[in-house]
């Protein structure tokens, strides 16, 4: 009797997890993803005050854990950031991220190319459960500070690794230069003003922020 009650008992248990699949069912613990930048800023796109030389620097994208692991709104820019959205370099800025990976902030960066105002760049990424969250910049040149950028977007949304997201990129102002227009002269500030979005002319209307100078698609491999 003991025996038959044991086994019903088990039986029973097994039954209630086959009822939630998801509790029993262990989400891969690392993924690759593929990230394409689609630059679409062109003399067509941006008529207004569109520079000569117009490019995107080399794009810098970071699987990590931490949130605002390369910038946050509304506080100033790092150091790699700020010479990023002057300048296109990347020195300071990966040095900064790898500071976070031996911290285990991060898992790991890439660098892409320069686009030349019209055009595509990708790269691959490592993900983990660990560190499931993708941010990235680019320098939007030439330009006194601004920058292109999408942070903290989620690869793992209710315990499954998002197949695909697709997403406009977000135009900020770094805060670390006073000039208003692609070829203002460097116009260093003695006080740095916290990064923000861009809605001012030439990239915005004034009232909203204008984001039409490319994507950022993100698919799982």
């Amino acid at each position: 009797m003991k025996k038959i009650f044991l086994f019903l008992f088990i039986s029973s248990l097994i039954s209630c997890d086959s009822d939630n699949p998801e509790e029993i069912i262990p989400i891969d613990q690392t993924a690759i993803y593929k990230i394409i930048f689609d630059a679409n800023w062109t003399a067509q796109t941006r008529p207004t005050n569109y520079p000569a030389n117009a490019h995107f620097s080399l794009m810098v994208g970071v699987t990590h854990n931490e949130q605002n692991i390369l910038f946050t709104k509304g506080l100033l820019a790092s150091a790699g950031i700020e010479s990023m959205a002057e300048t296109g370099a990347t020195e300071i800025l990966t040095s900064e991220i790898d500071a976070k990976i031996v911290s285990s902030k991060a898992l790991e960066y890439k660098i892409g190319n320069i686009i030349n105002g019209d055009g595509i760049d990708e790269i691959t990424l490592n993900a983990s459960v660990d560190f499931p969250l993708f941010s990235w910049v680019t320098m939007l040149a030439p330009s006194p500070d601004w920058f292109v950028a999408n942070s903290n977007i989620p690869l793992i949304v209710n315990n499954v690794w998002v197949e695909q997201i697709e997403l406009d990129v977000v135009l900020f102002d770094a805060g670390t230069d006073s000039g208003t227009d692609f070829t203002s002269p460097n116009d260093f500030t003695n006080f740095k003003e916290p990064i923000f979005l861009i809605s001012e002319p030439p990239l915005g209307n004034g009232l909203t922020v204008n984001l039409a100078v490319g994507k950022i698609s993100i698919t799982k491999q």
